[in-house]
C-alpha cells in the first residue's frame, strides 16, 4: 500500500487540468497515515471532481466511504474495476434507471 500521492497537470485547449492520485481510502475516520494524506487533499485542495475507483468484488466496503463522499457534495465518478474477477466468481452488478 502507498502513502504516496502524484499530481499532473494537462492543458488542452487552453483548459488546464490538475489532476491528483491519491492513497486507497475506505473512510475518513480511519487514522492510517494514507487515509489522512487523502482527506487532507481532498479538504486542502477542494476538488471540482473526484474519481472513486473500487473494487467490484468487495463494494460493501468501499461504498461505505462513497456515502462519505456524497455528503462533501462535490461531483463523483465512480468507476468499478476488477470486473473480471466478479465475473469469474460468478457474480455481476445489475444498474437500473427506473427509479430515478
Amino acid at each position: 500500500t502507498t502513502i504516496e500521492y502524484e499530481k499532473c497537470k494537462i492543458k488542452e485547449n487552453d483548459v488546464e487540468i490538475e489532476i491528483i492520485d491519491t492513497p486507497g481510502c475506505y473512510s475518513f475516520s480511519s487514522q492510517t497515515k494514507a487515509e489522512k494524506i487523502t482527506k487532507d487533499i481532498i479538504y486542502l485542495e477542494k476538488p471540482d471532481i473526484l474519481v472513486q475507483i473500487v473494487d467490484a468484488t468487495c463494494l460493501r466496503r468501499s461504498l461505505l466511504f462513497t456515502m462519505e463522499i456524497l455528503e462533501l457534495k462535490i461531483p463523483l465518478i465512480l468507476v468499478l474495476n476488477q470486473m473480471d474477477r466478479l465475473k469469474k466468481i460468478g457474480k455481476c452488478i445489475w444498474w437500473s434507471n427506473e427509479n430515478r
